[in-house]
């Protein structure tokens, strides 16, 4: 069955002469005596070779070793029973053109073993006493199967079997990035979920995102060592192997394999995979922010002030004008460079918004009438029948400015302002404006000193100097000046508002402004008829008390086009009676006009003095506005204040209309009801850190695809046989394939045992192996097997 060649036994034992027999014979008979020697010596040799013991040896040594049993040349068989023997009585020899030894390089005859079980000398023999067989067949009998042989081939597993689970577990990663977008998604700008167990949506996406990771990283790891075995079929250091294993452990044994590789090999994308995933793991965190925004807070009360008409007798707006009028400068905290804000509105979360709103209120226009007015120069008191502001001095020159309505100011020093009310229909910036005529309700006249020349020097020490200046040094510092007069007037109107309190501060902004009758009767509704305020001792007006039933009536801005068309419609009207707009009318002159002046020095007063003549609003409009240390060298700072405080009191007096608490002025008002807040906290995600994890997923995906694929495309070139590139096709992170991996040889060299670890790098990185058959050798000589199945060499 087998053809093989043996020596023949003679009676003394085994014929060591140089002489073969006959193949297929025994030349001469075998005593019983000598059988239990040869295998004795055989059953040694083979449990040699068995326990990896066999080496190479010459044809001398092998020849000397076996001569005193069996002749110079003998193959070994694997042990078979005595009843396999028995039923093959007769076994050829080892063909003559199948030589079984090679020689190394050095040109030494060697033999290469390989074989897995222990082998025995077997031969045909005519005779044979019973003791000699019976001991022969009791050293060869054994209830032990036969084993498979190394070169017997075997059944690979299909791909899909190798790599199921890792496949799984990437689908797995995917499974859990989609759930964790879903979830995600459906919370994302939603208040906070209120989950069993106190579990937050933080946890949730960390253990999904901890279980996607660790999901993708294991196929990943698998990858990147089952790639090592298709690395070793080309000569490579054996210390890349330590490398490859480092990498699929962890980060650092990644960054040393990019070392090595320098990015060209697509293990590379796996060991960049390993560093990314270990410095991303915390990131997905800061997808999910939790900030605060308002939400509708139930059963808390949100209310601002309106008033849509002004035509009861109970109105009292005559006090709410004068507390307005108070307030219109006591509010201010600017020194008038932005006006005061609207007010009104009630919140009692500390956080309320409001739909923008209309209410009846009173608004403000100003112009510039310089152009109008005269101005006089003469040398003396005595040469004008005015009144001269303050004290007059005798031999000082007097300057008077009048208007042609015959509002007139005289003055001797370069510092005086007199505000006074126009009576009427008299206006001088706003005769073209028809709608602002029939809503007037009073118009004032502000003329004033503007100085032109400083000295700049003593101007410019006062920062300087703690306190104000006396007025005799602000007087010696002007060396020039000139007149102005500009024209204000309160109308009636209709204020749109958007109000929105935030941290219990309320922000009301006037959005716009409309005054629109419904009908124009007359061009003045209003006529007021008050007494000048130097020609008379009485600054009272006549009362229309016959009028006092009167309405003026003005369209709501929001439906201006159809009121046009439906004129009828009073519930769209707001309306204001004349009794209520000539008492406000009345406060506004009794506390606005008047006039200031700074004095030279008299026997009376001993220095220049400041004269004043009126209300609290005088004093403040003298001195924080006109004269302000600031603005006396600045007009457009002068001018800015102007429109502020005349701002402040159209819009104090509308606040007192529409405001009920803690008293109603306006008998009328209303509350717009608007929406109390409160501020929760709700889910913001940011995608940006999500999709951080979608692209590991797919990186690892496209990994495993590219290993699995590169395994499928192994060719002649890569792997010179079938049997190589099964060798490794499942071996993976094996350490038993690790263990068995290396030849003999490659593992002397490699240290032949545990040693100091650098001493073991040392050779491994001088040590290049490569993979052949089912081993890795030495890349500087070629390994030959003999195999079972003949001697042929592979």
């Amino acid at each position: 069955m087998f053809g093989q060649r043996y020596s023949h036994f003679s009676e003394s034992g085994l014929d060591s002469g140089p002489e073969e027999a006959p193949r297929g014979r025994l030349s001469r008979p075998v005593s019983a005596e000598a059988v239990p020697q040869f295998v004795s010596r055989n059953r040694q040799s083979s449990t040699d070779l068995d326990q990896g013991h066999g080496t190479l040896l010459s044809s001398d040594d092998f020849g000397s070793a076996m001569r005193p049993a069996m002749a110079r040349r003998e193959q070994f068989q694997p042990r078979r029973s005595l009843n396999n023997i028995e039923g093959n009585p007769l076994i050829t020899g080892l063909p003559d053109n199948q030589p079984s030894t090679a020689r190394l390089k050095s040109g030494t005859p060697a033999m290469n073993v390989s074989i897995n079980r222990k082998p025995v000398a077997t031969s045909t023999f005519d005779t044979i006493d019973s003791q000699g067989y019976q001991s022969l067949k009791r050293g060869y009998s054994s209830d032990e199967p036969p084993r498979k042989s190394e070169c017997e081939p075997f059944t690979a597993k299909p791909l899909w079997r190798i790599w199921a689970w890792e496949v799984f577990y990437i689908f797995l990663s995917i499974s859990s990035f989609f759930l964790i977008v879903a979830v995600l998604c459906s919370y994302d700008q939603q208040p906070l979920p209120d989950w069993p167990l106190h579990i937050t949506l933080n946890t949730f996406l960390a253990f999904f995102t901890t279980l996607a990771k660790a999901a993708f990283m294991l196929p990943v790891s698998v990858a990147i060592s089952q790639t090592q075995w298709s690395w070793f079929l080309k000569d490579r250091p054996l210390h890349d192997l330590q490398l490859f294993d480092q990498a699929s452990r962890g980060p650092w044994g990644s960054v040393m394999l990019l070392k090595r590789i320098r990015y060209k090999h697509f293990v590379s994308l796996g060991a960049l995979l390993m560093i990314v995933s270990a410095l991303t793991s915390p990131v997905t965190q800061l997808a999910i922010k939790y900030p605060v925004r308002d939400s509708v807070a139930l059963h808390e009360e949100a209310k601002a002030a309106a008033v849509r008409n002004m035509t009861s007798d109970e109105d009292r707006m005559n006090l709410g004008a004068r507390r307005a009028l108070v307030l219109a400068t006591l509010s201010d905290s600017t020194d008038f460079m932005e006006p005061i804000a609207p007010a009104g509105a009630f919140c009692s979360t500390g956080n309320c918004t409001f739909d923008r709103y209309q209410s009846l209120g009173i608004c403000m226009k100003t112009a510039n009438i310089t152009e109008h007015l005269k101005v006089e120069e003469f040398d003396s008191p005595d040469m004008i029948d005015t009144l001269v502001l303050g004290f007059p001095k005798p031999d000082a020159k007097v300057w008077r400015a009048s208007l042609p309505s015959g509002l007139e100011m005289a003055h001797q020093t370069p510092l005086a302002a007199m505000t006074d009310m126009l009576n009427g229909s008299e206006t001088f910036a706003f005769q073209d404006d028809e709608d602002l005529k029939q809503t007037r309700i009073s118009s004032f006249t502000v003329i004033y000193t503007n100085p032109t020349e400083l000295n700049e020097t003593w101007y410019n020490g006062l920062s300087k100097v703690a306190g104000a200046p006396f007025a005799s040094d602000l007087i010696g510092a002007i060396y020039n000046f000139r007149h102005e007069a500009m024209e204000v007037m309160y109308h009636l109107c209709v204020q749109t508002f958007e109000t929105r309190v935030s941290m219990g501060i309320e922000r009301t902004t006037l959005v716009e402004t409309s005054a629109v009758p419904v009908e124009q009767e007359k061009p003045f509704f209003l006529d007021m008829r008050c007494r000048p305020l130097l020609g008379e001792a009485s600054r009272t007006c006549n009362q229309s008390i016959d009028r006092w039933h009167e309405t003026l009536h003005l369209k709501d801005p929001r439906f201006l086009t159809k009121l046009d068309a439906e004129s009828t419609l009073e519930e769209e009207h707001y309306s204001a009676s004349y009794f209520s707009l000539e008492k406000i009318s009345t406060i506004l002159k009794t506390d606005i006009m008047g006039y200031a002046s700074a004095s030279y020095v008299t026997e009376e007063y001993q220095d220049t003095a400041v004269f004043f003549r009126g209300q609290e609003f005088l004093k403040t409009l003298f001195q924080t506005v006109i004269y302000d240390l600031k603005n006396i060298a600045n007009s457009t700072l002068r001018q800015i204040a102007l429109n502020n405080i005349h701002t402040n009191v159209a819009t104090s007096v509308s606040t007192i209309m529409r405001v009920n608490q803690p008293q109603s002025y306006a008998f009328n008002s209303f509350n717009i009801s608007g929406k109390a807040l409160t501020q929760v906290s709700y889910v913001h995600i940011t995608w940006g850190w999500i999709s951080m994890l979608a692209v590991e997923i797919v990186m690892a995906l496209l990994f495993l695809a590219l290993t699995i694929v590169s395994q499928m495309k192994l060719n002649g070139r890569q792997a010179s046989s079938r049997e190589e590139r099964s060798a490794f096709r499942e071996a993976k992170s094996s350490s038993l394939a690790m263990l068995v991996a290396l030849d003999e040889d490659s593992r002397a060299r490699a240290g032949g045992g545990l040693r100091p670890l650098g001493e073991l790098q040392s050779a491994s990185k001088a040590l290049k192996v490569r993979f052949e058959g089912r081993q890795m050798v030495t890349a500087d000589e070629m390994t030959i097997e003999t195999s079972e199945v003949g001697d042929r060499v592979i």
